[in-house]
């Protein structure tokens, strides 16, 4: 018990350490997105003089994409045909008496090949 506690101890840090971390992380974040906005706001201008025009809704890097109002369509299910039990057992039935019935077809039409010598299966 006291080996897993100490595994769980060792796994999440202190509150207040955990803290600092995320605090020295969202700085040097919003410091790197201050320099990326001041980049882009800079004016470049080239060897003949003219400035050069940027996009000015270039996406930041992190940015929040907006939210579209659209909601994306959901695939309408088929409906379900064999819902009750017995059903699934009807379909079950229709079909194999359907391979028997064609099962029987099949003989039928070999035997009639066989009696006129055209058969060869190979």
């Amino acid at each position: 018990m006291k080996k897993w506690m100490a595994q769980y101890y060792h796994e999440r840090p202190d509150v207040s350490k955990l803290q600092q971390q995320v605090g020295r992380f969202m700085e040097a974040f919003d410091r790197q997105v201050k320099e990326e906005k001041a980049n882009l706001e800079t004016k470049e201008i080239d060897e003949d003089g003219f400035e050069l025009v940027k996009r000015k809704s270039r996406k930041l890097r992190g940015s929040v994409l907006p939210i579209s109002n659209a909601r994306p369509k959901k695939k309408k299910k088929a409906p379900v045909l064999n819902f009750y039990k017995n059903q699934k057992r009807e379909q079950q039935q229709k079909k194999l008496a359907l391979l028997r019935q064609k099962f029987e077809e099949d003989k039928e039409r070999i035997a009639e090949m066989r009696k006129q010598r055209k058969f060869k299966p190979y």
